[in-house]
């Protein structure tokens, strides 16, 4: 685990190319390690490590023997032993221990189709000195981050672009349209970002730019549940290959050279990781937080789960008043702006973990994999009821935060604008209030909704795949690679095993609904009262929040003069939205929030 950063300079030995020190250490947290650089006439390549595997012979960036390929890796390839029996019998040499190794002979062997071999998280690059030619490729669900800017004068990349905005001349314009895409979907969906000349790569995604400027950008796996595959298993059978391969995927997680635990919230998916690490670990360290108010606080599951399992457990209770100095902290590590309420128990629970291990399993993905939000259940109700079209406007022009406005643009047009409608926290008639340089975003996930809908694939396989692509990616996966590397925690998530994905693709839609087969696959591996319990998010306690200092904090920052001069708000909006929270029939946490984590990250990254 650790940050990375290149340059591909399309002039040799342009000056520039010094800049990969001082960019790759924008990022320490991320390896607070060791830190590596390779500076040749085209390329300069950067790494900070956070040692995990090999911890004495991993330093990158790493070559072969012959100099002849140069790689950097972001991340964990699980299956790097299997691939060294591989690549050892057709004649390559390894001279360490580490993951990273593999990528290097894997590239000589596979060339390009080398992401295909890999069962991990990463963001990688490899420079091909003989063909002059730079890779790069992010890991099928997204887990590791990769941002790339293609200038006049070469080619950037890097892990985070607080690195990327260490280059003295690199273009900080906003990018409006994404900006929109923030303030609809609480996140900035690939492969937009805050900033309009930088972009991200794309899960699933490999680029190949050579000297010539030539880029070439393709996908290398989808997942298939839009596809309509169907299992030869029944049920049962079906049950028991998915506790198989849930286990294998936890069992390649568990390699480390470093002390490991678990993030355990009390839910299914981290409770199903816990059990199955507790099956191949002596005693599992596990961590959990929680809150005063009963109703956010899931540490009585939690501890249902490490007695069960018999875990060495961990707790910490999070309060209002130490969010002043945490949150502008979590707007300069996030990058850009991002308004997941949980990133602020994330960020608590990886700090405290990080006090006792290097890397923690966490159950990540299993919402999406296995069909576990709630507001799947509720949209797939309101689908069985036609509505004419015309009456998405007035549902539309509803004030904002009105307690059941939700549900009434949900009483709208087809299906796949529907569900997008259900996502949005503003939508275009208070976005032209809230934002003074308004561009309209085209939402992103529709045009496909449709195409699965023409292929027949089922409306629940539907919802998964569009928040697996766009959701879970812009949102879920930034919110913990920020978090855990900010407190230079690696965390790792079984439920996103290709293998194990690819195997669910091929499940019935109504074994995977409110995650039935999960819960049949380890029952009797946790307490059946967890298997039973209500859906909980991983939520902060907000509303109540409000009514004390965090209020005030709210009002301090987005009502004072800097929010002001700065012109991208409309604060007599604002005013309007803060004094309507008060309402008892309005809600508006959730537009304040994502308010509020916008203008602190505009005071992170000095915009004016």
């Amino acid at each position: 685990m650790c940050g990375i950063v290149g340059i591909l300079a399309y002039q040799a030995n342009a000056p520039f190319l010094q800049s990969v020190p001082s960019m790759r250490d924008a990022m320490p947290h991320r390896g607070p390690d060791d830190a590596g650089a390779f500076i040749d006439a085209h390329i300069a390549l950067g790494q900070r490590r956070l040692s995990i595997i090999d911890l004495t012979g991993g330093a990158q960036p790493m070559s072969n023997a012959e100099q002849s390929l140069w790689v950097l890796n972001n991340g964990e390839i699980y299956n790097y032993q299997d691939l060294r029996k591989t690549l050892t019998a057709q004649g390559y040499t390894f001279r360490t221990q580490s993951d990273t190794e593999a990528i290097i002979h894997g590239y000589g062997a596979y060339g390009d189709t080398l992401p295909q071999h890999l069962r991990g998280m990463f963001a990688l690059a490899v420079w091909d000195v003989a063909q002059r030619t730079l890779f790069i490729a992010r890991d099928r669900a997204g887990q590791k981050p990769l941002y790339y800017a293609d200038l006049p004068e070469g080619f950037f990349f890097a892990s985070e672009i607080k690195a990327l905005l260490a280059y003295d001349n690199m273009p900080r314009d906003l990018d409006f349209e994404a900006l929109s895409h923030y303030f609809r979907y609480q996140s900035i969906p690939e492969p937009f970002t805050i900033f309009k000349h930088i972009r991200k790569l794309p899960p699933a995604h490999q680029l190949t730019i050579n000297l010539e400027r030539d880029i070439d950008i393709s996908q290398y796996w989808q997942w298939g549940l839009w596809k309509n595959q169907q299992t030869t298993h029944n049920y049962q059978e079906a049950v028991e290959h998915l506790r198989e391969q849930l286990e294998t995927a936890v069992q390649y997680r568990l390699i480390s050279d470093v002390p490991l635990g678990a993030l355990l919230s009390g839910g299914v998916d981290s409770s199903a990781v816990v059990a199955m690490m507790a099956k191949h670990s002596e005693q599992v360290k596990t961590f959990s937080i929680g809150f005063k108010q009963a109703a956010y606080d899931e540490r009585p599951y939690a501890r249902q789960v490490a007695n069960f399992c018999s875990t060495d457990h961990q707790e910490l209770v999070v309060e209002a008043e130490n969010i002043r100095d945490v949150l502008p902290k979590l707007a300069w590590q996030y990058d850009e702006p991002l308004a997941d309420m949980s990133t602020l128990p994330t960020y608590y629970v990886c700090k405290m973990a990080r006090e006792h291990v290097t890397v923690a399993l966490a159950g990540d993905g299993g919402d999406e994999s296995f069909a576990g939000y709630a507001r799947y259940a509720k949209f797939l109700r309101l689908a069985e009821y036609p509505i004419p079209q015309g009456l998405a406007m007035p549902a539309e022009w509803l004030p904002l935060g009105m307690v059941g406005r939700r549900t009434a643009r949900l009483l709208s047009e087809p299906l796949h604008i529907r569900y997008d409608r259900m996502n949005a926290i503003f939508e275009p008639p208070h976005l032209k209030t809230l934002l003074a340089n308004y561009i309209g975003a085209t939402p992103l996930m529709p045009p496909k909704m449709l195409n699965w809908q023409q292929q027949g694939t089922p409306l629940i396989k539907q919802l998964q795949q569009a928040d697996f692509e766009q959701y879970m990616p812009s949102t879920v996966l930034v919110k913990v690679d920020r978090a855990s590397m900010l407190n230079s925690l690696e965390v790792r998530a079984p439920l996103l095993d290709h293998v194990l994905l690819d195997y669910i693709a091929t499940l019935p839609s109504e074994w995977l609904m409110g995650k039935k087969i999960l819960k049949d696959a380890i029952r009797g591996l946790v307490p059946d009262s967890i298997l039973e319990r209500r859906k909980a998010g991983f939520g902060i306690p907000l509303e109540h929040w409000f009514q004390g200092d965090y209020g005030d904090f709210v009002k301090s920052i987005l009502l004072d003069s800097q929010t002001r001069q700065r012109g991208l708000l409309n604060t007599h909006y604002i005013e309007k939205l803060i004094d309507r929270q008060h309402h008892s029939f309005m809600d508006l946490t959730m537009p304040l929030w994502t308010i509020l984590m916008f203008e602190l990250w505009c005071r992170a990254y000095d915009i004016s």
